[in-house]
């Protein structure tokens, strides 16, 4: 199995059948091993955190989501 860069995907989404996708539709994560779909979450770590630069999507981002 191949492993997807960002690159890879940018392009996949690029080159996308507009007619079949939508932008704006929450974007799901396909979990092989239990057959289950589930939304997914776009993290960006602080400038402090040992991760900062990093960008990462997560079907469990509960851990890292902040309170206002």
């Amino acid at each position: 199995m191949s492993q997807m860069t960002w690159r890879s995907l940018l392009e996949t989404m690029l080159l996308a059948d507009c007619d079949t996708c939508e932008l704006d539709d929450i974007v799901e994560v396909y979990d092989a091993s239990s057959g289950e779909y589930y939304p997914a979450d776009l993290i960006e770590f602080p400038s402090d955190d040992e991760l900062a630069g990093n960008m990462l999507i997560s079907i469990n981002a509960t851990p890292y989501q902040q309170t206002t």
